[in-house]
């Protein structure tokens, strides 16, 4: 398998093993399942620029500096205060100052780990499916894939693990996304026309695939039973989309990594682009992630930069949305504090000599 270096340069454990099991990337186990799904199902509803959208130059705020030889790749939230970053060797947790709580070895790119809503760590190692209990310090093998696994996210409603496996064909690399519930069994497998290369959940269950491999990529949304909402793919008259990191925040609104244009794109449920994140640098996003107060956190290289958005653009549309995510809930509604919504990226730099910006 072509590695992450390799690939981007040339593209521009316990014996307590809880379970070990049998989910593969054909989709097979001994139970039944949702029929297979296929990207072409959403062919028709591939998602076009119908309205216009804002620009947003970021500000940076700050950053700090984690000890790896290697281009962080992936990110993810446990709390206000910590954060899990990945480099394609090992797993970080880190608290936002820089200092290391601890380190996993992994040894898989991309969005190679997620955090559940108890702040456990789940993480690809080969072809398993592992848990890591920060409390206890203990690592429990959960599902045993029969496939090259290469991201993975959990569902907030169902508890279901998502994970984007590589499947070798005898023309190509393609992708396949499965749904495994806490028995390891497939719920449904959707079938991609590119490989995986990050996932992300919203609070209600919906799911968005990052694919990609050269600047024709798209995300793919699905429901939470595994059925196509809607295809995204970028301005790819103009200037192509190459999209990596992906996530979500509780209204709905999607953050991907276009690196194409070294630029994040903001979609709504429709799969719309509503808002278009800038922070001219000279370097390429990585991974993007956002935890439940709003934060938005990236890096570059072995940095951990901080952004935020300039006070002006606080009357767009866009965050007017953020401010009313505990409407339905019917609670007192205060502004958001727009320095308080930060943003971090990663970059590669394999591909840039200079960080500068």
């Amino acid at each position: 398998m072509v590695s992450f270096h390799e690939e981007l340069n040339a593209e521009n454990e316990t014996k307590e093993d809880k379970k070990s099991l049998n989910a593969d990337s054909d989709g097979k186990d001994n139970k039944d399942h949702h029929p297979t799904t296929d990207e072409d199902e959403a062919v028709g509803q591939t998602t076009k620029h119908e309205k216009p959208y804002n620009v947003v130059k970021l500000e940076k705020s700050s950053s700090c500096k984690i000890p790896s030889e290697n281009c962080l790749q992936h990110i993810a939230n446990s709390s206000s205060e910590t954060l899990w970053v990945s480099d394609g060797e090992s797993i970080f947790c880190v608290e936002i100052n820089g200092k290391i709580k601890c380190e996993l070895n992994c040894g898989v790119d991309w969005g190679c780990h997620t955090v559940t809503e108890t702040g456990k760590l789940l993480y690809l190692k080969g072809n398993k499916i592992k848990q890591y209990n920060p409390a206890t310090k203990k690592k429990t093998l959960l599902i045993r894939l029969k496939g090259t696994p290469n991201c993975i996210s959990i569902c907030p409603i169902s508890g279901n693990i998502i994970v984007g496996l590589i499947k070798n064909t005898s023309e190509n690399e393609r992708g396949i996304v499965l749904s495994l519930n806490e028995n390891g069994d497939s719920v449904w497998k959707q079938n991609m026309s590119h490989i995986s290369r990050y996932i992300a959940n919203d609070a209600e269950g919906n799911i968005y695939i990052s694919q990609s491999g050269n600047i024709s990529g798209s995300v793919l949304a699905l429901g939470m039973d595994g059925h196509c909402r809607f295809l995204y793919k970028g301005d790819m008259e103009k200037h192509g989309f190459m999209p990596l990191g992906i996530c979500a925040d509780k209204p709905g609104l999607v953050f991907v990594i276009n690196a194409s244009q070294r630029n994040i794109h903001v979609i709504d449920k429709e799969g719309t682009l509503s808002l278009v994140l800038r922070t001219d640098c000279s370097f390429l996003h990585f991974g993007i992630s956002m935890n439940n107060e709003g934060y938005i956190w990236t890096c570059s290289g072995n940095d951990i930069l901080q952004w935020k958005v300039p006070e002006e653009n606080l009357q767009l549309n866009i965050f007017q949305e953020f401010n009313q995510r505990d409407v339905s809930n019917k609670k007192k509604v205060h502004p958001i504090d727009i320095n308080k919504y930060l943003l971090f990226a990663f970059c590669f730099d394999g591909i840039n000599e200079h960080f500068t910006c």
